[in-house]
């Protein structure tokens, strides 16, 4: 006997985990539909450019 058992709707669209100012700036923790876990530091200066660390999925619309 087999069950299946059926997947629930995953979103693709990340979720905001959390958000902390520092004092070079924001830095956001966010979950990818496929499950990644994601942060991505917005710096306060406008010359700065903004980092993100997490890597990518492949296949994710998201993050892939």
């Amino acid at each position: 006997m087999t069950t299946t058992i059926p997947n629930p709707q995953v979103s693709t669209a990340p979720v905001e985990l959390s958000r902390h100012a520092t004092s070079e700036g924001t830095v956001m923790w966010f979950r990818c539909g496929c499950g990644r876990l994601r942060m991505v530091s917005t710096p306060d200066s406008p010359t700065a450019r903004p980092m993100a660390a997490g890597g990518r999925t492949p296949g994710c619309p998201e993050c892939g």
